[in-house]
């Protein structure tokens, strides 16, 4: 053989070595391009500070490249260090690009699993967030939502107090409070619900919760009192009583609602009164009585501050 055609085949395996490097150079940038669509902030993220790290440019400048070279950081790497006449160089270089890109598909990786994870606990803590409106109802979700509605005939709170007598509200409403209701004149008594509102404090997509608790309102001539109907709600009975000082407004709410709005800005919602009537007699005696209440109150500190004067 001569020496020239000796020379010849280097030549043709060099030929077909570089054109493979380019076949698979570009099969990877068509995956690459593919994935590039796909990536979320959070990763771009990523591989801009690794690019910054391996190459020392800004953060603006590391996006740029990386634009340009569709996210690719292999890629965007390799032509900063061709425009800028300079070669990889050590190896380790190119070992700590292989590692940021591991590192920033693992990163990807633990985010999706972490977002994953708080969605679980999300739907977790709407059960918890709504037991926890007061410390006497924790056991709210397991009585309230599992009522079986042929109970709710039987049991409407209006036909159980529906022939009561002005006697027989006496003596309901000391039975209810014993400890100060003698010591209080009953003006009237209104069968409603109190209505509370829940919302999940750690998912605002969470829908809001509206409840409701059957049961008694009692209007004496300082104080509004209500007691839940336990047999309603099948819970322990329990009690909300709220002095006419502690009052700052009274509120006219749609679909025949009364709401209280106190100093502190706790707001207690009745609803569901037996009818028109019944809810604007309610609004009425209360609007009335509060009035009466503010004007004392008024009036006593108006003194006061006479008093305090002529001293």
């Amino acid at each position: 053989m001569s020496e020239e055609e000796s020379n010849s085949t280097p030549q043709v395996t060099t030929t077909t070595e570089e054109e493979t490097t380019k076949s698979l150079q570009q099969e990877n940038n068509n995956n690459n391009s593919q994935d590039s669509t796909n990536l979320d902030v959070e990763t771009k993220s990523q591989l801009i500070k690794a690019f910054a790290d391996v190459t020392k440019v800004s953060s603006s400048q590391a996006e740029e490249y990386l634009q340009n070279a569709n996210w690719d950081l292999q890629v965007a790497v390799r032509r900063y260090f061709d425009h800028n006449d300079t070669t990889l160089g050590e190896t380790s270089t190119a070992d700590s690009i292989a590692s940021h890109i591991a590192e920033i598909r693992k990163k990807a990786s633990e985010l999706s699993v972490i977002a994953q994870q708080k969605a679980k606990e999300n739907l977790g803590f709407v059960g918890q967030g709504v037991s926890k409106g007061w410390g006497t109802l924790n056991r709210l979700l397991d009585n309230v939502f599992h009522m079986k509605e042929e109970e709710e005939e039987e049991q409407d709170i209006h036909k159980r107090f529906a022939h009561m007598s002005a006697q027989d509200w006496e003596l309901q409403f000391e039975k209810a409070f014993p400890s100060w209701a003698k010591d209080h004149s009953l003006i009237d008594a209104f069968p409603c619900s109190l209505m509370q509102r829940y919302r999940c404090v750690d998912n605002e997509a969470t829908e809001e919760q509206i409840i409701e608790f059957p049961g008694v309102l009692f209007v004496t001539v300082d104080r509004v009192a209500f007691q839940s109907s336990h047999d309603q709600i099948q819970l322990e009975q329990f009690e909300v009583v709220i002095g006419l000082d502690e009052i700052s407004r009274i509120q006219k709410g749609k679909e025949g609602r009364i709401r209280l709005v106190t100093k502190n800005q706790t707001s207690f919602i009745f609803s569901r009164f037996k009818d028109q009537v019944e809810f604007e007699s309610a609004l009425g005696i209360l609007e009335q009585i509060w009035e009466s209440s503010h004007t004392k109150e008024t009036t006593k500190n108006v003194v006061s501050t006479e008093n305090s004067t002529n001293e």
